[in-house]
């Protein structure tokens, strides 16, 4: 049977195989469909989580932004659903917007809730329970809600017991509160840390994941970054002496400290200095390389820019 359809004055005819099911009918709706479709009903929300659960070849990922405008968000190869949450009461919620950020286009429903943390939780556990992807990323501003951090940290980790990526921001920052999400929230893969203060983390940093980032870093110690079990840890804007970046990279490279740890990055000042109290050899193209008591090769190079250094050793 073929479907007779004119367009203008052309006829088109199309091989006819009935009605859509309803599995078809889930497969082309996106993510702000999917939701609208499954908080209809009980039976909408039933369908709607056996479809997501057994067809998970889409590629999504939901992230959780605790800001001043708290979101979360569900993110595809090129596009992006997110729901935001606004405290203005009483009014209507608004329909996607779109707008494009780094060739991603990003739709955005507001959603509004006197309590904003309360509406992130809401909104949240709705997307996670619909569409059943864990969440993946929290950028958590321990600025934003403050007198709420441990609320919002517990709440964290009874929702998902292992989280991949934790990017954390502020320049308020309570140690205690810092602390807490790190001993409380296990992250797995990633973590960054973008805090805007100088003063000294007062305790060890309980951190596990394989990649450790810090935009800002005079807040640690060297002692404290000795004591990292990361895979991959870049320091930016440090105030390690050159002294102190010997004593680490000897101490790393006798298996002292740190035995996974296979790439770092930071500002030096004087890399002869540093190099100097380092056993090392020159190769033949001239590579700079430092042997480990496991007898793991590594090169140890300066990348120059803008007139700063920094120690690259992988």
């Amino acid at each position: 049977m073929y479907y007779r359809e004119v367009r203008g004055s052309e006829i088109f005819y199309t091989k006819y195989y009935g009605p859509p099911t309803e599995k078809d009918t889930l497969a082309a709706k996106n993510p702000f469909e999917m939701m609208d479709y499954a908080l209809k009903s009980p039976e909408h929300l039933t369908s709607a989580h056996s479809y997501t659960k057994n067809n998970h070849c889409q590629c999504y990922e939901i992230a959780v932004d605790i800001c001043s405008e708290p979101r979360v968000r569900v993110k595809g190869l090129d596009r992006c659903w997110e729901y935001q949450i606004q405290s203005t009461v009483n009014a209507p919620p608004t329909p996607g917007e779109m707008r494009v950020i780094e060739f991603l286009k990003v739709y955005t429903t507001r959603m509004y809730s006197e309590d904003k943390i309360e509406g992130l939780k809401k909104w949240t556990e709705n997307v996670t329970n619909v569409l059943d992807f864990p969440i993946h990323t929290i950028n958590f501003s321990l600025d934003a809600f403050p007198q709420q951090n441990r609320e919002i940290i517990d709440w964290l980790a009874k929702i998902r017991k292992d989280i991949p990526d934790v990017n954390i921001f502020g320049s308020n920052v309570v140690n205690e509160d810092l602390l807490y999400l790190l001993q409380t929230v296990n992250i797995t893969d990633s973590v960054e840390f973008h805090l805007d203060t100088a003063e000294i983390f007062p305790y060890d940093i309980p951190v596990r994941a394989k990649y450790f980032l810090s935009s800002q870093t005079k807040w640690i110690s060297i002692k404290q970054l000795m004591k990292l079990e990361c895979t991959d840890i870049i320091a930016n804007d440090t105030d390690f002496t050159d002294e102190e970046l010997s004593t680490f990279i000897l101490s790393w490279m006798k298996m002292e400290t740190n035995e996974n740890l296979t790439s770092l990055m930071t500002p030096i000042k004087s890399p002869k200095a540093v190099l100097s109290k380092l056993p090392h050899v020159i190769d033949a193209k001239g590579n700079v390389i430092l042997t480990r008591d496991n007898e793991k090769r590594v090169c140890f190079y300066i990348l120059e820019k803008n007139g700063l250094k920094k120690l690259i050793m992988r």
